[in-house]
């Protein structure tokens, strides 16, 4: 202990004394610090995320200064499904480093598991921002709010896939929730087919999973009302992607429309929500499903858009069932049946739908 008789010069080399230990204390502290990170690390790798996030707990007691040990805690609290406490964490780490885009990932991830979506969207946003726009992980985080939103309004994860590309957030999906959930099938199993295939085979039970072989990128929709506005059709069918073309056709007492997309995608999902459906103000008389079929748009007619199948199956064994008992084209088991479309069975076998109030 320094007595307070001592001089100036003796206490001002005191406290540089001091000074100096102290620094190499800190020192000291922070290389062990980042030791014991590096351990965690190790567990982390393994799969061992209650041993390294002790191990952690132990570094930021050494050093409460490095966003990362906080960072990689909240993965490991986030792992182990304890996401308040990886909030909090990952809170901490932005707090330490705000323009460090994992900081903010973290908090993401663990606002997810909390269910609170269109926060962890912003954090996402956040992330993007800070990273130029160039971070596919992100992005495809992003895309999985969007679906996992939409499954929380009942839309089945398949459809989810394709109608969440079509918007920017969840935000968007929830002003657009009424013409999204508009039409749902009254049973989600698939009646019996009527054709030459048998009960044992290979055909999906649960609902139309809806093949498009061509690629065709069109659709003709008949059984229309009459009086149905242009409006009404563009709105239904722009929910699975860019229309380049939606025009209605009149011939006697029958109406249809063509649907032209930029990809063959959108025409899958439109049928598969669509197929059989009975709309209000849209389907002839408010009683008659839609009848849907594929079309090529205006880009695909032409002699050089292919017409057949591809490969050496056999397009009726694929769809309706061969009747030849020699065929000459390849018979795949698993593929009995596999391209078989809605409007290629009878018409009182069509799956029904109805209009969600």
């Amino acid at each position: 202990m320094v007595s307070l008789s001592s001089s100036p010069e003796s206490c001002s080399s005191f406290i540089s004394s001091h000074s100096r230990h102290s620094n190499e204390d800190k020192t000291a502290r922070i290389a062990k610090s980042v030791d014991v990170a590096e351990e965690a690390n190790k567990l982390i790798a393994v799969g061992n995320y209650s041993a390294a996030m002790q191990l952690l707990t132990v570094a930021i007691e050494l050093n409460a200064n490095d966003y990362r040990f906080f960072v990689n805690r909240s993965f490991c609290y986030e792992s182990l499904k304890v996401y308040d406490l990886a909030l909090k964490d990952a809170e901490f780490a932005i707090k330490l480093n705000p323009k460090r885009s994992k900081c903010h990932y973290r908090r993401g991830k663990a606002l997810i598991g909390l269910g609170l979506l269109e926060e962890a969207e912003r954090s996402f946003f956040r992330v993007v921002a800070l990273e130029d726009g160039d971070s596919k992980t992100t992005e495809s985080q992003l895309l999985q709010l969007r679906i996992k939103a939409l499954n929380d309004l009942g839309v089945d994860r398949q459809m989810a896939a394709f109608i969440a590309k079509n918007y920017k957030c969840i935000n968007e999906i929830y002003a657009n929730r009424d013409s999204i959930l508009k039409i749902r099938p009254n049973d989600k199993r698939v009646v019996t087919f009527e054709n030459n295939c048998e009960k044992d085979d290979n055909f999906e039970k649960q609902s139309i999973r809806v093949t498009n072989p061509f690629g065709w990128k069109g659709l003709q929709v008949s059984n229309l009302n009459p009086d149905v506005k242009l409006d009404s059709l563009r709105n239904i069918f722009s929910t699975f992607g860019e229309l380049k073309r939606c025009e209605i056709f009149h011939s006697d007492d029958k109406v249809c429309c063509l649907i032209h997309y930029n990809n063959p995608e959108s025409p899958r999902f439109a049928m598969a929500a669509y197929q059989g459906a009975v709309i209000k103000d849209v389907s002839l008389n408010d009683t008659q499903p839609l009848r849907i079929l594929f079309r090529p748009n205006d880009e695909q007619k032409g002699d050089k858009f292919q017409k057949k199948l591809g490969g050496k199956e056999c397009y009726y064994w694929r769809t309706t069932g061969c009747l030849l008992s020699t065929c000459k084209r390849l018979h795949v088991a698993e593929n009995k049946g596999v391209d078989l479309q809605p409007w290629m069975q009878k018409s009182n076998s069509l799956q029904t739908f109805k209009v969600e109030p």
